[in-house]
């Protein structure tokens, strides 16, 4: 049955320093259940149906020993099974689902997150499917579909996160962070947490899940250390654009948000989220910026635990591009990570090129940008022409080339950097 955990003693280490974690309050391995009976009509307390009816021979999924991630049942959701995990209508801390998911070849799933299910009308905060052929894809979310890739005959982790104190909502997939965004969705949605829905709506559905915890998470395990040295430059392009460079100082993390206000950091507008860029990724370029407007930006690391404290904040100006042209404000070359990363089949590469000057006079220099295979083999030439001072943007496209990493190359003179992509198909 349900397992109460007050406290436990977790030790993580980081850079030789101890945690202590409280948690999650409930976990269910469902191996206390006899297998062939149906869940809900075992455990009434814990776990429901859509029609609030447990032992209901259509909705009330059964265990099964087919496929189980440990021990010896999971819970076997085929078609018209719906199965409700009350999830005590919660609207503070930072609340943390996780479950193991098994979809075997040629089969599907699905499961939602509801603000509301009692008293009607019900209310979604988020569709997950799992459809055939191994494509996900994530809904009721306030952007378009959000698709990712998962393997069938597999077990994969999921872990859910809603995070009142930040109104932020986190779906990541064995450990990776596919998508984050506004829980509340701008007030659309009431700010709470009610209840899992496990939904066989077709007939293709079967879905197995295994142990499966939710809590909230009030200490835990280290999340990444502090970004530092941020800094803002307004770089050479056509339109004015920021770009931002800081030290990564964790071993840990899985992506970078960065957060940006108008205006100086004392100012009382207040910081919003601008974009995310993956890990060991060091730097962003914001093009979304406003001459004679000024920004301040700040930088976040994120991994499954939770944020770092935020960066140093830096503060910029935008200058009119004229003005950056006559003062040959581009000084150093500079190569960025792919995004996104990992990409199928397309990704994009930005690169810096700054001015040279001969005798007086601006030149323009030979660029060179050449994609590699993991033994070295040429596989594409992105460019190979004389450049003159400005960003650059290239896009690669992978589709006639074989899952797996790749490096890029961009030389220019004495200038040669290499960073390696993923194709992911």
């Amino acid at each position: 049955m349900k397992k109460i955990i007050l406290f436990a003693f977790l030790f993580f280490l980081n850079n030789s320093t101890s945690v202590v974690a409280q948690l999650p309050y409930y976990y269910e391995d469902f191996d206390q259940y006899i297998t062939g009976l149906p869940l809900a009509c075992q455990n009434p307390s814990d776990w429901t149906t859509w029609n609030n009816l447990p032992c209901d021979p259509i909705e009330d999924p059964y265990l099964s020993s087919i496929h189980t991630f440990s021990g010896l049942n999971s819970v076997e959701i085929v078609h018209w099974n719906d199965l409700i995990k009350p999830l005590g209508n919660v609207s503070l801390g930072r609340n943390l689902i996780n479950f193991n998911v098994y979809i075997p070849d040629g089969k599907t799933g699905y499961t939602s997150i509801l603000s509301k299910f009692s008293p009607d009308p019900k209310e979604w905060g988020l569709d997950c499917y799992f459809d055939v052929s191994g494509v996900g894809r994530l809904m009721r979310i306030p952007d378009e579909p959000v698709y990712f890739n998962y393997t069938n005959n597999q077990w994969h982790f999921i872990r859910i996160v809603i995070d009142f104190n930040k109104d932020e909502a986190q779906f990541w997939l064995d450990y990776n962070l596919i998508h984050f965004w506004q829980w509340s969705q701008n007030g659309t949605i009431t700010s709470k947490l009610a209840a899992q829905n496990f939904f066989g709506e077709l007939s293709s559905n079967e879905m197995y899940i295994d142990d499966y915890s939710w809590g909230e998470i009030f200490l835990y395990p280290v999340p990444p250390y502090t970004p530092s040295n941020l800094t803002a430059q307004q770089i050479f392009n056509l339109e004015p654009q920021v770009q931002l460079s800081w030290q990564d100082n964790s071993w840990n993390e899985s992506v970078f948000k960065i957060i940006r206000k108008r205006g100086l950091p004392n100012d009382p507008s207040s910081f919003e989220f601008l974009s995310i860029v993956p890990q060991n990724v060091t730097q962003y370029i914001d093009s979304n910026v406003v001459i004679d407007s000024t920004y301040t930006y700040g930088v976040l690391a994120l991994n499954m635990f939770g944020y770092s404290d935020t960066s140093n904040t830096a503060s910029i100006t935008i200058e009119p591009v004229t003005n950056l042209i006559e003062n040959n404000n581009i000084s150093t070359f500079s190569l960025s990570q792919n995004y996104p990363n990992p990409f199928n089949p397309s990704t994009k590469i930005k690169f810096t090129v700054p001015s040279v000057i001969a005798s007086g006079v601006k030149q323009s220099e030979l660029v060179t940008l050449n994609v590699y295979d993991i033994l070295g083999r040429e596989v594409s030439t992105l460019v190979n022409e004389e450049k003159p001072a400005g960003e650059y943007e290239v896009e690669f496209n992978g589709r006639d080339l074989p899952s797996g990493i790749y490096f890029y190359k961009l030389k220019a003179g004495k200038y040669i950097q290499t960073k390696k992509m993923i194709l992911l198909k």
